[in-house]
């Protein structure tokens, strides 16, 4: 019965926050923090090479990660690639890289952010993991 009504809630929750749930959790409660980029290598054409560092606080399945170049206006979503393939990782103290982003060093620097996405699981059920209907929002400034 207690699974029932937490998964009431949880429903009756995310239609009444819609898309800026995800939000909403990933700032409350951050998947990763601590990111840092420790390494840029300055490529041609608008390009920089980064390494860097996390934490990683959660035990959640990674969906994706965008960089913005940010503006007065808005923003828009810069290409990202991540050269030395995807890794599942556990939670705890971790580095990544080599990245391709398609921005420049100074970019990065001054006027970027990024957003990272996961799904969590809420509950447990046979040793299974039910995760959440949307995607938890964590972001960074580089």
């Amino acid at each position: 019965m207690l699974r029932v009504v937490q998964i009431a809630s949880v429903a009756v929750l995310a239609l009444g926050l819609g898309a800026n749930l995800g939000r909403i959790e990933g700032t409350v409660w951050p998947v990763t923090d601590e990111t840092a980029i420790t390494k840029v290598e300055v490529l041609e054409y608008g390009q920089s090479r980064i390494w860097g560092e996390f934490r990683k606080l959660r035990d959640c399945r990674f969906e994706g990660l965008t960089f913005y170049l940010t503006s007065a206006g808005g923003g828009s979503a810069a290409d990202l690639v991540f050269e030395g393939g995807t890794k599942v990782r556990d939670s705890g103290f971790e580095t990544f890289g080599p990245w391709r982003v398609q921005l420049t060093a100074e970019q990065l620097r001054e006027r970027s952010r990024a957003e990272v996405r996961h799904v969590c699981p809420m509950f447990a059920i046979g040793g299974r993991s039910v995760y959440r209907p949307w995607q938890t929002v964590t972001q960074f400034y580089p």
